[in-house]
């Protein structure tokens, strides 16, 4: 393992899913559809935060 590894994105991800997958008992099986729901699911939600945070309050 090179000393990269740690801040590496995907050996960071890999790792998530690793520790998620051992948590869980699947034992280090993740369906890729599963995988990919969660990431859409995730941004979506940060693409929503910034969408409010962006628009002016009116209501006051």
């Amino acid at each position: 393992m090179s000393p990269t590894h740690a801040t590496d994105p995907a050996g960071v991800a890999w790792a998530t899913v690793g520790l998620y997958a051992d948590a869980t008992g699947t034992s280090g099986y993740v369906p890729v559809t599963s995988w990919l729901a969660g990431i859409l699911a995730l941004a979506a939600l940060v693409a929503g935060i910034a969408t409010l945070n962006g628009r002016p309050h009116r209501n006051r």
